[in-house]
C-alpha cells in the first residue's frame, strides 16, 4: 500500500520536501515547522492509511515500520518525484531512514528529528510482557486506553492539559495541536482523534529493532542531519554516540531544553536548524 501525499505550498517546481510526522501526529500539527519552507520548497506531507478520510480498521497482521519504508519509496515513485529531501520525526523518521537507505535514487537528502532508534539494550524501555507471557509495546497500550471522543475542542484542550506529555507546552502550542488533532463526528456530535488511536497502536507494533542496519546500509553520500532533543528519552544520548560511530559524516545538532516533542514546542528553533544545514549541503 503506497501512501498520500499532502500539498502544503511552495513553488510546484521547487524541489520536494516530504515530511513524515510522529504516530499520531497529524502533518498540520507541524505548520509552524514547514511554513518557513514554502518561499523556496515544494512541501509535502505524508498521510498515513490511518489518517485518510473514514479509515477502515488496521490491518490485523502487526505492521512494520520497514514497509512504511518501502512505502514511501513507492509513493515519491508514484508521483515520479525526484531529488527529494525527506524530514521524518520520530518513527517517521526511521521509516524515512529505510525509504533512502534501500531507495536513494529518489532522496537529494535526509533529515532525523529526534528518530526512534533504540540501543538493544535500552529495549526493556520500549516492550513488557504481559500477565499472559505475551511481548507488548508499552505505548500501543497506552494508545488503546486513550480517551478518543470529545465534546468540543475546549474539552479536548482541558483533558489535555494536564497530562504529563504536554506538561512543557504553551497554551498556544497546546490549541494549535488540539485544532490539527481532532476532527468532527459526522453527525456533527463533539469530535474524534484524527489518528485513531487503533492505528496509532497498530504503527507502534511495528517498531523497527534493527533501525542500526539501515543507517549502516545508507549511502556514504547522501547527506545527514540529526536533531536531537535535549531531554529526549526516543534517542538517547547513547544512541546519539552510536549514530555518531556509524556515520561520522552526519550532521549532529542538539535542541537545548526540549524533549522529544521539541518539533511542536520549539518549532521556529527546528525550521532554522534545518534551513541552515540545507544552505549549507545545497539543498
Amino acid at each position: 500500500m503506497t501512501h498520500q501525499l499532502i500539498e502544503l505550498g511552495g513553488p510546484a517546481d521547487g524541489r520536494p520536501l516530504l515530511l513524515a510526522p510522529a504516530n499520531s501526529f497529524p502533518v498540520a500539527s507541524y505548520a509552524p515547522v514547514w511554513e518557513p519552507f514554502l518561499d523556496r520548497y515544494r512541501v509535502l506531507g505524508l498521510a498515513l492509511a490511518g489518517v485518510w478520510p473514514n479509515p477502515a480498521a488496521p490491518p490485523t497482521a502487526p505492521a512494520s515500520w520497514v514497509n512504511l519504508g518501502e512505502s514511501i519509496a513507492a509513493t515519491i515513485a508514484r508521483y515520479d518525484l525526484e531529488d527529494v529531501i525527506a524530514v521524518g520525526h520520530s518513527f517517521g523518521a526511521v521509516a524515512s531512514l529505510v525509504a533512502v537507505a534501500r531507495h536513494p535514487d529518489r532522496f537529494r537528502a535526509l533529515c532525523l528529528l529526534d528518530p526512534t532508534m533504540v540501543l538493544a539494550d535500552d529495549l526493556h524501555r520500549v516492550f513488557f510482557f504481559d500477565a499472559g507471557g505475551e511481548r507488548q509495546h508499552r505505548l500501543a497500550v497506552r494508545a488503546r486506553e486513550r480517551r478518543t471522543e470529545f465534546g468540543s475542542e475546549g474539552e479536548a484542550y482541558e483533558s489535555w492539559r494536564t497530562k504529563p506529555l504536554f506538561q512543557d507546552w504553551s497554551d498556544e502550542t497546546l490549541r494549535r495541536f488540539v485544532r490539527t488533532a481532532l476532527r468532527p463526528v459526522g453527525n456533527g456530535a463533539g469530535f474524534t482523534l484524527a489518528w485513531p488511536a487503533e492505528w496509532e497502536a497498530h504503527y507502534y507494533e511495528g517498531f523497527h529493532e534493527e533501525s542500526w542496519a539501515e543507517l549502516e546500509r545508507l549511502d556514504p553520500a547522501v547527506p545527514v542531519l540529526v536533531v536531537r532533543g535535549e531531554k529526549t528519552d526516543a534517542f538517547t544520548a547513547r544512541a546519539a554516540a552510536r549514530f555518531r560511530a556509524i556515520r561520522p559524516s552526519a550532521t549532529m545538532v542538539e535542541v537545548t531544553g526540549f524533549g522529544h516533542l521539541f518539533p511542536q514546542t520549539a518549532p521556529e528553533e527546528t525550521a532554522r536548524v534545518v534551513q541552515a544545514w540545507l544552505e549549507d549541503v545545497g539543498g
